[in-house]
Order: structure tokens, then C-alpha cells, then sequence
């Protein structure tokens, strides 16, 4: 892996000094060969998901019921539903690893389904009133 980054660190610089760019005084390369503050958790993430593949599976569909609260729509696809719920314990593991790692706020991984609802109830309502807009044009009669 060393030889990798060593490697792509000195193409860059290469590339530059081809276009007569200086590298950046704040930019640090050496940096590349420290890892991030949460990579051990991250690592650990991994583990757990590679331990329990079966439920990393259905990951996605449980992350995507969990940031639309929308479960119930899924009484109709029992399948979804099931797996939704499989992968629940692993979504929220991961949803907990974000918002310990990353700037991205707790409140930004909460359910959308309130905001959606406000925003698509009445569509019509909060369209603004836009030169070209489908409003504005009258369908020419074919004759």
C-alpha cells in the first residue's frame, strides 16, 4: 500500500511540475500515510459486516427504510419488508458510525418522510409561477 500512495504522490507532483504548478505549501503529503482518526472504528464496521454478511445483504434496503421511516409501504412486498428488518441491527450500526466519524449531524440521518410529506402533499401549491412553466403554455389545437 505504501508503494501505491508513493507512487500517485509522485505522479501527481510529475503532473504539475509538467504545467508549471507549484504543489500547494498546505498541502501535505505525508498525510496520505497517516490514517484517519476513525479507522480503527472503521475497520471494526467492516469486521462486523463481513461477520454478518447475510443481514449485510439487505443493508441497503434497511438503510433506505430507515431514512424514509416508511415501512409500511412495504405491506405489500413481504420480501422487502423481511429483508428491511434483517439489516435493521446493521443500519443503525452504521448510521451510529457516521455521525461518530464524520461533521454529518445525527438530524441529517433522520427519517425525511415528515419533510417529504409537507413538500409533495399539495405540489401544486408551492410552485413558483416561472416564465416557460408548463402553466404558461396553451397547447395549439392540431388542425
Amino acid at each position: 500500500m505504501d508503494s501505491i500512495i508513493r507512487g500517485t504522490v509522485q505522479w501527481v507532483r510529475q503532473a504539475l511540475v509538467e504545467k508549471s504548478i507549484e504543489l500547494p505549501a498546505e498541502v501535505d503529503a505525508a498525510r496520505l500515510f497517516e490514517p484517519p482518526p476513525y479507522a480503527d472504528e472503521f475497520i471494526e464496521l467492516i469486521h462486523r459486516l463481513l461477520g454478518r454478511s447475510d443481514e449485510a445483504t439487505c443493508l441497503p434496503v434497511a438503510l433506505e427504510v430507515s431514512q424514509f421511516d416508511d415501512l409500511e409501504s412495504l405491506n405489500d412486498f413481504p420480501r422487502l419488508q423481511a429483508a428491511a428488518a434483517k439489516g435493521d441491527a446493521l443500519a443503525a450500526l452504521v448510521k451510529g458510525f457516521i455521525v461518530r466519524s464524520t461533521p454529518i449531524s445525527k438530524a441529517a440521518l433522520d427519517s425525511l418522510r415528515t419533510e417529504l410529506r409537507n413538500s409533495y402533499a399539495n405540489p401544486g401549491r408551492n410552485l413558483p409561477n416561472r416564465p416557460n412553466s408548463a402553466r404558461q403554455f396553451r397547447l395549439r389545437e392540431r388542425g
